[in-house]
């Protein structure tokens, strides 16, 4: 049986709760609410949440204090803020934090469940590679932010297929020989649809001309190896918030 995407709703709002859990279990989710940031952090330490949608601004605790708990205890969650005060200056605080994205109230329950989808949506991950090891907490990101991966070893050929099988996000060894790395590069580039591009690479100086033409050229992000688990998840989060941007 397949696991149910766990949601965590954290709001001194108690109607607002439970008219979103309802909503959501209909909608086949794994849903728990609370009504201060002290119950939702003890709840946390149970319990490993998919994602948490968190209000700004509750009695004892505000939603940005129990945030910086929360990262903790699960630096992985997928959080979303909640707010009917857009000049709150408690908001850009969340957003250097690190919270996946913001949403105003009132909102409207179809905008929700679209942030939600987007959230809980599996995702596909292809690594162009050429002698990249995958370590321990670059699979525990993926995994964790529901990424399924598919690795392609500097084969050309084998990007022919990429809009059949909808790649959501793509990372490129930049240790590959350089004329290889632009020739993937430009032949994504190319298609008639866009798809983030990664670059990894050991080179901080060495490739600065390089990573200026590539920023240039839109690619996504950058990681520099060594990489630590917080590297990887900054890349994956900018990739849901940019999806979250466009939600109208």
């Amino acid at each position: 049986m397949e696991e149910l995407i766990k949601v965590l709703i954290v709001d001194d709002n108690v109607e607002m709760c439970d008219t979103i859990s309802d909503i959501l279990i209909e909608k086949n989710y794994s849903v728990s609410t609370v009504n201060t940031g002290y119950k939702a952090i003890e709840l946390i330490e149970k319990i490993n949440f998919d994602i948490i949608i968190l209000d700004i601004l509750m009695p004892g605790i505000n939603g940005v204090i129990t945030f910086k708990k929360i990262k903790q205890i699960n630096p992985l969650a997928k959080v979303i803020m909640m707010t009917a005060y857009p000049l709150d200056k408690l908001i850009d605080i969340a957003l250097d934090e690190g919270v996946f994205g913001i949403i105003y109230k009132p909102f409207s329950m179809e905008k929700f469940l679209k942030i939600i989808s987007i959230l809980s949506k599996e995702r596909l991950a292809m690594f162009i590679n050429g002698d990249i090891i995958f370590h321990d907490t670059f699979k525990e990101v993926l995994d964790r932010m529901n990424f399924k991966i598919i690795i392609s070893h500097c084969d050309l050929n084998s990007l022919d297929n990429l809009k059949e099988i909808n790649i959501d996000l793509i990372f490129i060894d930049v240790k590959m020989p350089k004329l290889k790395y632009r020739e993937i590069y430009n032949l994504i580039k190319k298609m008639d649809y866009e798809i983030p591009v990664v670059c990894i690479t050991e080179y901080r100086v060495e490739m600065k001309r390089s990573v200026e033409e590539a920023f240039k050229n839109n690619v996504h992000g950058y990681l520099y190896k060594p990489f630590k688990m917080e590297d990887v998840f900054r890349i994956i989060r900018a990739f849901y918030s940019y999806e979250l941007m466009q939600i109208n």
